[in-house]
C-alpha cells in the first residue's frame, strides 16, 4: 500500500500519517507536489528515515522560491534565506499534537533596478570574435550607438587587440567569466578565479577596470532558484553590479523550430515584440545579443534594421549605455 500525502497538509499531519504507518511495513509513500512541500519533510520523509524523531521538523528550511522586488534587469541580493523555527508539542505515542511557529523562514530577495520605459540598452555576450566583434563595432561606430560587451576572459587573452578597440571606441566592458563554465554548478572558489582572471586581464590590457558582471547561462543571469543565485551574490561580495536581461531575440539560433533560417528581421521583430510589454515585471530594456560563439551575421544584419525601427517606434528608442 502506498499513501499519498497532498501538499494542503501540515508537515504535523503528514510526520503522524508516516509514523501511524510503519506498523503496517507499508511498501512506499508518495509525495504531491514536489516543490511545494515544506522541505523539512524529507527529514523524516523516505525508506531510510521512518523513524527520524520529531526533532527534526523544529528547524524549518527557507524552501525554493527567490522573491524579487522592484522592476528592471540591474540585480541586487539585498537579503539571503533565513532558516524558520517551530516549537513542537508531542504526545506520549510520539505523534505531533501542536505546533508554535517561532520564526518564519525567508528566502532570498533580489532587488530589481534600471526600469526606463522607451529605451533599450544593447548587450553583446561572449566575445570578442576576430571575424564578429570588428563587424558589430563598426555598425555601432557608424550608427553612433553605444553597447556593452560582456567579454570571455579566453577569448580577451586571444583578441586583445579587439578588447582595445571596445574601450576606444567608448564602449563599455563587463565581465562574463573567463571560460564560460556554469558557475552555479562549481566550487565558490571557481568562480572566485573565472572572475578575478578576467578582471586582471581587462585592467592589463585597457588600463581599467569594470564593476559589471553578467553570468553565463540564461537561468544564473535571471535567477530562479537558490542555486543560480549564488553566482550573483557572489560577484555581489566581489564588488560587481549583476546584469540581467528580458529582452531575447535568441540571436544564438541559426534556424527556427521548424527549420527555416531564424533571421535579421526575425529578431528585430522580437525586441519590439517585448519592449511594448505594458506589465512592469515581464518589459524590459536590456537586449541579449552575441558577438562570438558562431555564424553572427544574422546578428551584425540586425543591428542597423534594429536601430531604423527603434528611432522609428514610439515604445522604444536606444540607451547610450546600460540604464543604471
Amino acid at each position: 500500500m502506498a499513501r499519498n500525502i497532498p501538499s494542503g497538509f501540515w508537515t504535523r499531519r503528514a510526520y503522524n500519517e508516516l509514523r501511524s504507518a510503519q506498523p503496517y511495513k507499508v511498501a512506499g509513500f508518495a509525495l504531491w507536489r514536489l516543490g511545494s512541500e515544506d522541505p523539512s519533510l524529507w527529514k523524516v520523509f523516505g525508506s531510510g528515515e521512518r523513524h527520524a524523531s520529531a526533532e527534526d521538523l523544529k528547524t524549518i528550511k527557507y524552501g525554493y522560491d527567490v522573491d524579487f522586488q522592484g522592476t528592471g534587469e540591474i540585480l541586487q541580493v539585498t537579503a539571503e534565506p533565513q532558516d524558520g523555527t517551530r516549537d513542537l508539542t508531542v504526545a506520549a505515542d510520539g505523534m505531533i499534537t501542536d505546533q508554535i511557529y517561532r520564526q518564519i523562514p525567508s528566502s532570498y530577495v533580489i532587488q530589481r533596478t534600471g526600469d526606463k520605459p522607451g529605451k533599450i540598452a544593447l548587450t553583446f555576450d561572449d566575445g570578442p570574435d576576430p571575424v564578429w566583434t570588428p563587424k558589430i563595432l563598426d555598425i555601432l561606430k557608424q550608427e553612433n550607438v553605444k553597447a556593452t560587451f560582456f567579454i570571455l576572459g579566453e577569448n580577451g587573452q586571444t583578441n586583445p587587440d579587439i578588447v582595445k578597440r571596445i574601450v576606444a571606441e567608448g564602449q563599455t566592458i563587463g565581465n562574463h567569466s573567463f571560460t564560460h563554465p556554469n558557475l552555479g554548478e562549481v566550487p565558490r572558489a571557481v568562480t572566485d578565479l573565472e572572475l578575478n582572471a578576467t578582471q586582471r586581464l581587462i585592467e592589463s590590457l585597457t588600463g581599467h577596470s569594470t564593476r559589471l558582471f553578467r553570468a553565463p547561462y540564461f537561468g544564473d543571469a535571471e535567477p530562479r532558484t537558490p542555486d543560480e543565485v549564488e553566482p550573483t551574490t557572489q560577484a555581489q561580495n566581489l564588488g560587481y553590479i549583476s546584469i540581467g536581461l528580458h529582452l531575447d531575440p535568441d540571436d544564438w539560433k541559426l534556424n527556427n523550430d521548424d527549420g527555416t533560417p531564424h533571421t535579421a528581421d526575425q529578431m528585430v521583430d522580437e525586441v519590439l515584440r517585448q519592449v511594448a510589454i505594458t506589465t512592469p515585471e515581464e518589459r524590459g530594456n536590456i537586449v541579449l545579443m552575441h558577438d562570438s560563439g558562431g555564424d553572427r551575421s544574422a546578428t551584425v544584419e540586425a543591428l542597423p534594421k534594429l536601430r531604423r525601427a527603434a528611432a522609428a517606434d514610439t515604445n522604444s528608442r536606444p540607451s547610450p549605455n546600460l540604464p543604471i
